[in-house]
């Protein structure tokens, strides 16, 4: 998705990065220009563990309560 860095204006695709922090990982996007980080969600370490499962299994019943879950191990850092 192409972002427009708000601190020097250079537009780029973003990518998300997962940067470890206390009790998880923090996934945000930074200005390949200037640097500036962009926060956009945390995960907990057990959204982290509720996502590497996601990856492991194709049982749909199963897929639907791991990701059930894994909304609550989330949270929106954009200040929406």
């Amino acid at each position: 998705m192409k972002v427009r860095c708000d601190a020097c204006g250079f537009e780029f695709d973003s990518t998300l990065d997962e940067l470890p922090v206390e009790g998880g990982i923090r996934l945000c996007f930074r200005c390949p220009r200037c640097d500036t980080l962009y926060p956009v969600a945390r995960m907990t370490r057990r959204g982290v563990e509720l996502r590497e499962q996601i990856g492991q299994t194709n049982d749909r019943d199963i897929l639907r309560d791991l990701r059930s879950q894994l909304k609550r191990e989330i949270t929106d850092e954009r200040g929406r």
